[in-house]
């Protein structure tokens, strides 16, 4: 059973490119990266002799962290993101003042969606104000402030959501709910003028639920659109501008058995982190709706002095 997340993630086509993006601009506190090439590796990402970049980032006191991997080896394509394309993710911030952090961005070349924030209205946030962006990779990032929020100069405060573009809403609830054990918080239909805004589609229906992850702020947002924009994405998790979240686990080898036994498609095997800062956890990839990619994750077992 999931027990909380441990981390979102994404790919990069450059790590230090992508790190003084979150960094500097995006302004994450803190940010430190490593070099991966160890077996494990390969085990948790199904690809033989695997070689990753790896960066972490932290918001102070924002819980949970933000991956950014650069797959050194083997290194992939394009997933082809965006807007209405099935198997698409976004990440989502809360800030303490969007139209400061929308200023200082753009102030130091970030590329928004549309000219101006505008109010969510629809869903479980429908007084927020948002604005989407683009990471150097093309990845969709989204900035809200919740109503009675603006109390602070323009910085991130912690992520709020992680987004996913599904074909098939009632699936991928069944899927993350009833097989995974995330409960179901909102359901909704849309013709957001928040979303035509960012997403400059025609016909930007879409259907959208929110699900809630035990012992966590963080929600995944699913949005099915009633016109998809594009082809599937290809979310392998070597592809530039894929994203994963991870969630924990108490037992890995557990919940592998269960999920499998329950269809769940596994990409690698559960493997140990034999060196960094993660050294003695372990973690697997494996595929939800849309083949869009997650991970679990077991905590290091902190043996009794």
């Amino acid at each position: 059973m999931i027990t909380g997340v441990s981390h979102s993630g994404c790919t990069v086509g450059n790590l230090e490119q992508s790190l003084r993006f979150y960094g500097e601009a995006l302004g994450i506190e803190h940010i430190r990266s490593q070099v991966t090439d160890q077996p494990y590796v390969a085990l948790v990402t199904g690809f033989p002799g695997c070689s990753l970049k790896i960066g972490f980032a932290r918001i102070e006191g924002g819980g949970v962290p933000f991956e950014i991997i650069e797959f050194v080896r083997p290194a992939g394509g394009r997933a082809h993101t965006g807007f209405g394309i099935t198997g698409s993710p976004h990440q989502c911030w809360q800030v303490d003042n969007l139209p400061a952090t929308c200023c200082r961005l753009s102030q130091a070349g970030a590329s928004f969606c549309a000219e101006e924030p505008h109010l969510l209205v629809d869903g479980p946030w429908g007084e927020a104000q948002g604005a989407f962006l683009r990471d150097p990779d093309g990845l969709l990032l989204e900035l809200i402030e919740l109503p009675g929020h603006r109390d602070g100069p323009g910085r991130l405060v912690r992520m709020h959501h992680f987004g996913l573009t599904v074909s098939d809403l009632d699936r991928a609830i069944d899927v993350l709910c009833n097989q995974l054990g995330l409960e179901e918080n909102s359901r909704y239909q849309s013709d957001s003028v928040y979303i035509r805004q960012h997403a400059h589609l025609e016909d930007n229906h879409i259907r959208a639920a929110t699900l809630l992850i035990p012992e966590t702020e963080v929600f995944i947002e699913l949005w099915e659109f009633r016109t998809p924009s594009g082809p599937l994405a290809d979310m392998a998790i070597n592809n530039v501008a894929s994203a994963h979240l991870c969630f924990l686990v108490d037992d890995i080898v557990a919940e592998h058995a269960s999920l499998s036994e329950r269809g769940i498609q596994f990409i690698g095997t559960p493997a140990e982190v034999t060196a960094g800062v993660n050294r003695g956890a372990r973690a697997v990839y494996f595929m939800g709706p849309d083949n869009i990619r997650f991970e679990l994750y077991q905590k290091p077992v902190v043996s009794a002095a």
